[in-house]
């Protein structure tokens, strides 16, 4: 009788082994689809959730080192690097590449998200080794493919993650390998182009070369340039242009972008200085000008150049001159009345020293003096001490 109950429960358990997988292999088809429909909507937080059960579910499925598992393994260690759950995702993520590359090879396209996802997750702002690693093999697989917008996307999405993670100043390459594929398929409007010629520029101020960062303004400002009002993008590659085109004497190249800033200002502040010339203040004057203040008042003309500059008050007089200098090469966005430029009197900036030295400064105008009455032209008015 004993020995009858012993063979009647290996069957049970024979029986319940293919019913218990059939009912996981269910389950898991239910966890996936849930994970994929969440993924469709745009609901984060329910995909986490489906897709940490399809993953589980799967290891379990396929087992924890089948490549299935590895794939859902990726698809859940995204949402967690894209929650800030980094930890979590490179635990998840351990072991897979080499799952991974025994299946495919150590060259294979199919590498590319996963090394993506490895370089977020280990990304550490004080020891980037290891991510930069694997974000330049990812790269460096992306290079191999045929299709150049694709080869742009993968490589500005790295350089976007190392932007968000901390690690700017390591996406440089990234941007320029964004850049060339984008340059090569995308026309001069396109958004995508804009933006990367942008980071080019940024890099170009980085590197002091900027004749070629006004190239890349210009190329960003033709993408940024749509119509109706002026966007973010516009205003900001406008403001850089009048600053990198003053420092390099090129005064006439910016007034165009000077006046477009000063349409879409604000009439009832003061109007916006777009270039400051620096204050050329000796080692040794230092001392003398501690807690002092200079204040200048001059006319903005048409063209934001700044016009008969004088001194209205200064307890450190030492510095008045280098104060006029540097003020008459000041650039300003003009205000506009009645649709037109006009010139602005009795605008005035404050240099103040505090006690080590470092200066501040601020600057007003005064509205009762300026009726709001349009002026013609665009060139630089008298008394200025252009370069």
């Amino acid at each position: 009788m004993r020995n009858l109950s012993i063979l009647s429960l290996a069957v049970l358990l024979i029986c319940h082994l293919p019913c218990a997988q059939a009912d996981r292999k269910a389950d898991f088809r239910a966890a996936y689809q849930s994970y994929q429909q969440a993924m469709g909507a745009g609901d984060t937080t329910g995909a986490l959730e489906s897709g940490k059960r399809a993953y589980k579910l799967g290891a379990k499925v396929y087992g924890r080192d089948d490549i299935n598992t590895a794939k859902l393994a990726i698809n859940y260690a995204t949402l967690l690097n894209d929650t800030g759950e980094f930890k979590k995702a490179r635990k998840i993520l351990k072991g897979r590449l080499a799952v991974m590359e025994s299946k495919y090879g150590q060259d294979a396209m199919d590498l590319i998200a996963l090394l993506i996802e490895l370089g977020r997750a280990e990304f550490d702002v004080d020891d980037v080794e290891e991510s930069l690693a694997y974000f330049d093999r990812a790269s460096d697989l992306v290079g191999r493919q045929d299709q150049a917008l694709y080869r742009a996307k993968k490589n500005t999405d790295i350089a976007k993650i190392l932007r968000d993670r901390g690690g700017a100043v390591h996406s440089r390459p990234y941007v320029e390998a964004a850049y060339w594929d984008y340059q090569d398929i995308l026309q001069p409007e396109d958004l995508r182009l804009g933006m990367a010629s942008y980071e080019m520029a940024m890099w170009s101020m980085k590197d002091r070369d900027l004749v070629a960062a006004v190239d890349y303004f210009n190329a960003a400002l033709t993408a940024f340039d749509g119509a109706g009002p002026m966007n973010q993008g516009e205003l900001s590659v406008r403001q850089l242009l009048v600053d990198v085109l003053s420092r390099l004497g090129r005064e006439d190249e910016a007034t165009p972008h000077c006046v477009a800033l000063g349409e879409h200002q604000d009439v009832t502040q003061p109007p916006k200085v777009l270039f400051e010339a620096p204050v050329g203040v000796e080692r040794g004057q230092l001392r003398e000008v501690m807690g002092g203040e200079i204040t200048v008042a001059f006319t903005v003309d048409v063209g934001g150049f700044v016009s008969n500059p004088r001194i209205t008050s200064s307890t450190a007089e030492i510095l008045n001159e280098a104060v006029l200098e540097a003020v008459s090469q000041f650039r300003y966005a003009p205000h506009f009345v009645d649709g037109k430029p006009a010139a602005m009197e009795e605008v005035s900036f404050t240099f103040s020293f505090d006690m080590g030295g470092r200066m501040e400064r601020r600057g007003r105008f005064n509205p009762a003096r300026n009726p709001g009455r349009g002026v013609g032209g665009g060139g630089r008015s008298g008394g200025g001490r252009g370069r």
